[in-house]
């Protein structure tokens, strides 16, 4: 499985970034650019399994924020 990252800076502009190695470095990275660029902009996780790509968004606690989804 393939794992990235998709944001969406200021809800226009779309960025994709990795793939990560493993589901806790894309968590990391996710939580790193949420702490630094903070509730603006959107995160979603991008799952690339036998080329079917599956779009997740993150649970607000895990982000470190109770109440939103990103």
């Amino acid at each position: 499985m393939k794992r990235y990252l998709v944001i969406v800076w200021n809800d226009i502009e779309p960025e994709l970034r990795g793939p990560y190695r493993s589901e806790a470095k894309r968590l990391e990275a996710a939580q790193s650019l949420h702490r630094k660029e903070g509730e603006e902009h959107c995160i979603f996780a991008l799952d690339i399994e036998k080329n079917k790509p599956t779009v997740w968004a993150f649970a607000s606690s895990v982000m470190g924020n109770e109440s939103k989804v990103f």
